[in-house]
């Protein structure tokens, strides 16, 4: 018994305080220090063997709670008051964005999303008007081959088609092509060609022996006349164009242009 007062006096009582502090006090860590925990339990043996109330970590009488190898209960962390900051001081907290920043975030991404999704529809129509479109040529492999200017003195049935005081008279090889402010086939507005052979026409009357071909201005786009070059057509013609070649009269004004496929 004095051996163990005599070793208990000679600083095991202060040893004993400061693990029963790390064993109960508000920072308790002993329970991951497995060699204090041993310490402590030897010194808890002293003292009861010493004294049947030994005194506790405050220096009270109480009597010591039994240590177990069970590691104490971490400490509850205080609840911060509304008005602190619980993540402030803390250097690896992020801070909390306001709300005014999250609202714009979710604005701008809101627009983003929706800039995405137009920009999609406009490519996708770009894409189905271009695809839907296939370039047609207006005039393939035509060339011109003569200008026509109008021919006085060619008398034509008093009804002839659209007659009136705006009809130019205009030949080529046997063709008559007769231009006239609207016909008889137009709506009464813009200009009209009509191209028959001349050898057709009686003067006496306003009948049409052979085939006749007609065309009118629609907008910007100018009157044209087109015919193929076949046994019809007179002889005249066909010496100067190639028989199964195509020709394309087109007005322009007072003058007639005429095209042809030929090769």
């Amino acid at each position: 018994m004095c051996a163990t007062m005599l070793a208990m006096d000679l600083g095991s009582d202060d040893e004993l305080r400061m693990l029963r502090a790390r064993a109960y006090g508000p920072s308790a860590d002993i329970g991951n220090d497995p060699a204090a925990l041993e310490r402590l339990r030897a010194l808890e043996e002293l003292a009861r063997a010493g004294s049947e109330s030994p005194p506790d970590a405050a220096g009270g009488g109480a009597e010591p709670a039994r240590v177990t190898t069970q590691a104490p209960t971490p400490p509850v962390e205080p609840i911060a008051s509304a008005d602190e900051d619980p993540l402030r001081g803390s250097p690896e907290a992020p801070e909390t964005p306001a709300p005014r920043s999250r609202r714009l975030s979710r604005r701008i991404a809101a627009v983003w999303a929706i800039s995405v999704v137009v920009a999609a529809a406009v490519a996708a129509a770009v894409t189905f008007a271009v695809a839907s479109i296939t370039p047609v040529s207006r005039d393939p492999d035509a060339r011109q081959i003569a200008t026509l200017r109008a021919e006085p003195g060619v008398d034509l049935p008093g009804d002839f088609f659209g007659l009136g005081v705006e009809t130019v008279v205009f030949e080529f090889y046997g063709l008559t092509i007769v231009r006239t402010d609207g016909g008889v086939f137009s709506n009464g507005t813009g200009e009209c060609l009509t191209v028959v052979a001349t050898q057709d026409i009686d003067p006496d009357s306003p009948s049409i022996n052979g085939p006749v071909y007609y065309g009118c201005r629609a907008g910007g786009f100018p009157a044209t006349v087109q015919l193929d070059v076949d046994a019809t057509t007179p002889s005249a013609l066909r010496d100067r164009v190639a028989q199964g070649s195509a020709l394309l009269f087109v007005l322009d004004g007072e003058l007639v242009g005429v095209f042809s496929d030929e090769e």
